[in-house]
């Protein structure tokens, strides 16, 4: 897919492996992608750094992978107007993952930004940074079958849960988030971040304060980000959809947002993001560094490289092969 981004780079996982030796045990690593780099930590022994790869260019937009083939898509390119979500425009582009060329074209919502495929791969979630309403399209005709809202302000990052009937996202200039009823194609809650103040005049913050949300993958509990506070907060979902989102804990970062990430090549204040990994066990807080026990709901980590970037997956590895990796950069409910 291509979003704000204008060319896209193909990396064979073959040639990144971690320097672990084969086992039969499951190793779990989380891939984080800077500006001209990307960093592979383990999660299973105390976040050590393992593996340092040089990429060969800079601008780097965004990563997912494909365990079955093996392959690591890292894209890449400008930020500046006329394409993506500046473009003004309501074009997503397809493209083969053999070559990065060109095949399709879906005409979704304004500002093409933020994507997310469905498990089985035939449902496509276009978020536009300028439009209100969200897209859903067919994989098959690339048709683009429904759309949801109307959204407070233009949709920000967003998540699904597995059987695709809520839809949680960020909206541009609210603390908090919003539920959408995928059946009715309406929004369901507006969920402000109760206790905390939004960004003042004095703040240089992003337009979007929540930019950051990820679903648990048994959808018992969001996690959603707080610039203007330097807080993670968890809200209680697990009473969905009858039962509006509780906050059941704020959790206050090691590590600042409040920072341009360096190096960087064009959109650098430390908006973040945020993904659970695999089992659920932590979640990893973009632009900040942290790592975040679910079990505790503490800081318990800390990946030197994530401070300085907001482009990280997980990819485990068993007997010296790929076995799973994500192939959404946002976290999805895994309930089906």
């Amino acid at each position: 897919m291509k979003n704000s981004y204008v060319l896209l780079l193909l990396i064979l996982l073959t040639i990144v492996q971690p320097a672990q030796p084969a086992t039969s045990s499951v190793l779990h690593y989380e891939y984080v992608f800077d500006d001209g780099h990307f960093y592979v930590y383990d999660l299973d022994r105390n976040f050590a750094l393992v593996k340092s790869v040089s990429l060969p260019t800079s601008g780097t937009r965004g990563s997912v992978a494909c365990a079955s083939t093996h392959t690591l898509f890292v894209s890449w390119g400008s930020y500046g107007t006329g394409t993506g979500e500046l473009s003004g425009g309501n074009i997503w582009y397809l493209e083969t993952a053999a070559t990065g060329a060109d095949v399709g074209k879906i005409f979704g919502p304004v500002g093409p930004h933020n994507t997310v495929v469905n498990r089985p791969g035939t449902h496509i979630y276009l978020g536009g940074r300028m439009d209100r309403y969200l897209g859903v399209a067919s994989a098959a005709s690339t048709a683009v079958y429904m759309k949801a809202g109307p959204l407070q302000n233009t949709m920000r990052p967003f998540t699904i849960n597995g059987k695709e009937t809520l839809l949680y996202t960020s909206v541009t200039g609210l603390l908090g988030f919003q539920v959408v009823d995928l059946a009715k194609k309406a929004v369901l809650y507006t969920v402000p971040v109760s206790g905390f103040a939004s960004c003042n005049s004095s703040q240089s913050c992003p337009s979007d304060p929540s930019h950051g949300i990820s679903l648990s993958p048994n959808e018992k509990e969001l996690y959603l980000i707080d610039f203007p506070n330097n807080y993670v907060h968890v809200f209680d979902v697990s009473k969905m959809p009858t039962g509006k989102p509780q906050k059941v804990a704020d959790i206050k970062l090691k590590h600042s947002l409040h920072h341009q990430e360096s190096p960087c090549a064009a959109d650098c204040l430390g908006e973040s993001w945020l993904h659970h990994s695999r089992d659920g066990r932590y979640v990893f807080v973009g632009d900040s560094g942290d790592v975040i026990s679910t079990t505790t709901r503490t800081v318990v980590g800390y990946l030197p490289a994530m401070y300085n970037s907001r482009k990280m997956i997980e990819i485990d590895w068993q007997n010296g092969i790929p076995i799973w990796a994500m192939n959404n950069r946002s976290s999805t409910g895994q309930v089906f």
